[in-house]
């Protein structure tokens, strides 16, 4: 088999699981907990060792627009509708 056919074999098991579990496939709704402009607000200008102690968990929403990678660091650029 080719390797697009086993990545659309995959991605059905993946989907069907989905199912069994008991979440709806094609959910019309997403919860998340900061939107990007809050995110930006509350950490610009700290230090890496600083977040890195926070260590906050958060779901927010956007489109990705840009994805750079420099070496073993990779920076994707997200936008909500309103900030970036």
């Amino acid at each position: 088999m080719s390797q697009e056919s086993d990545q659309l074999i995959q991605r059905r098991t993946n989907l069907e699981e989905i199912g069994r579990l008991g979440r709806a496939l094609y959910p019309h709704s997403f919860r998340y907990t900061d939107t990007i402009d809050c995110l930006v607000k509350t950490y610009q200008g700290e230090s890496g060792e600083t977040l890195e102690a926070a260590a906050k968990t958060t779901i927010t929403t956007g489109r990705i627009v840009a994805m750079r990678s420099f070496g073993k660091a990779n920076f994707i650029e997200l936008f909500d509708g309103k900030a970036r």
